[in-house]
């Protein structure tokens, strides 16, 4: 899945390289000085949130992402989900376990952190909220490996870099994980118990009765 990803990715960036004109402008697009990480809000399970990112291609300048977190049990089943809501937007996110201080501990939406394990990326999963977007929407479902803090990053990738603010929807949901096999035959079992006890607690009250 990773490895899609990234491959798309790539093939994405070498469409922007031809399409622009002067390596020097992709130079000053990523010329911005690192910052502390500061979040835009806290997601939680069921939840929608509006925000906005700068235009350009950005999956490797960690300065101009829009952060979110949640928090979650090992085991979850989560669904990020990140539609635009202009249509010069083409949004691209990446999820890792934890998170770091400054911005310069990340190097681009679809690689580990300095200290944080990635777990998930979303690119063109969906098709464009607006229909006359270019490229697609964004959306990941994964099962958290970790109890803990998560850090959802935020970013404009084959945008239109002369419209902004590029303004998006980002929203987390949450699905029941599938019981592991045992725990099937667990309940199954337990049930098949409770059945027979009924049973045979009904038979000794006729039998008391008659």
């Amino acid at each position: 899945m990773k490895l899609a990803k990234t491959t798309t990715a790539i093939v994405k960036k070498f469409s922007i390289l031809a399409a622009t004109t002067t390596a020097i402008a992709l130079g000053a697009i990523n010329s911005v000085q690192a910052a502390a990480v500061t979040f835009e809000g806290t997601l939680s399970y069921g939840s929608t949130q509006a925000g906005v990112v700068p235009g350009g291609d950005n999956t490797g300048n960690p300065s101009e992402w829009k952060f979110w977190s949640f928090s979650g049990n090992a085991g979850d089943v989560a669904t990020v989900t990140v539609r635009r809501t202009v249509e010069a937007l083409d949004p691209a996110f990446g999820v890792w376990f934890g998170t770091e201080a400054d911005t310069s501990d990340y190097t681009d939406i679809f690689s580990d952190g300095a200290t944080t394990p990635l777990v998930a990326v979303g690119d063109d999963d969906l098709p464009p909220a607006i229909p006359t977007g270019l490229w697609g929407d964004s959306e990941a479902t994964f099962t958290l490996p970790n109890s803990g803090l998560y850090t959802i990053a935020v970013s404009s990738f084959a945008s239109d870099p002369s419209t902004e603010p590029l303004g998006y929807n980002i929203s987390l949901q949450s699905s029941e994980p599938v019981p592991e096999p045992f725990t099937i035959a667990g309940t199954l079992l337990a049930g098949g118990i409770g059945i027979v006890l009924k049973r045979k607690k009904l038979q000794a009250t006729s039998n008391s009765q008659g």
